[in-house]
């Protein structure tokens, strides 16, 4: 029988992100053989490619995503742009398209504006570009929605329980003028 500290480094280990353990082994080359990265810059670039397309297959990323990822893989941040700009030459990757997902994606778990807006630019998506996808109107409903699902249609009876939703509404991302309204 192994002693506990042995189980539980074991269980940390078993479970290690597949997508992690996958990326490593692509940027050293060969799997099975744990090859180091290739010396040519063509080779290279490849590798890094195909680490690069084995994340976009997963999901959209930002284009500051994929470099960090290709950097922490071992391509020098040059190599990692000059890869990732032909991604997007050849329009695989997409900086509109992964804010497009993602802000839906947010607001189907319930997230406000200025919670989505701080998300997208820890990213490294242009506020520019944040804000074509967050003006839309309908905010409001969705405040109001969410407290109905959290909290019931009836309003709060007392300024605690009023104080207590609104902070719940704020700390979902709400600015505090869609929180005073949801309450009018």
């Amino acid at each position: 029988m192994l002693p506990k500290s042995a189980v539980l480094s074991l269980t940390v280990t078993m479970h290690r992100s597949k997508t992690e353990a996958g990326l490593q082994r692509i940027a050293r080359g060969v799997a099975a053989r744990g090859d180091a990265l290739p010396q040519t810059v063509d080779e290279r670039q490849k590798v890094f490619r195909r680490v690069a397309m084995n994340a976009l297959a997963r999901r959209e990323q930002s284009f500051h995503e994929l470099q960090q990822k290709l950097i922490q893989q071992g391509a020098s941040p040059d190599e990692a742009r000059i890869v990732l700009e032909r991604l997007v030459a050849e329009n695989l990757q997409s900086d509109e398209r992964f804010t497009e997902a993602m802000v839906r994606y947010q607001r189907q778990r319930n997230k406000g504006p200025l919670w989505i807006r701080r998300w997208l630019q820890e990213k490294g998506i242009h506020s520019d570009l944040i804000h074509e996808y967050l003006c839309e109107d309908d905010w409001l409903d969705q405040a109001k929605a969410i407290r109905e699902q959290r909290f019931g249609i009836q309003q709060p009876s007392t300024p605690q329980e009023k104080a207590r939703q609104m902070r719940f509404l704020a700390q979902r991302g709400f600015t505090a003028e869609q929180v005073r309204k949801v309450f009018r």
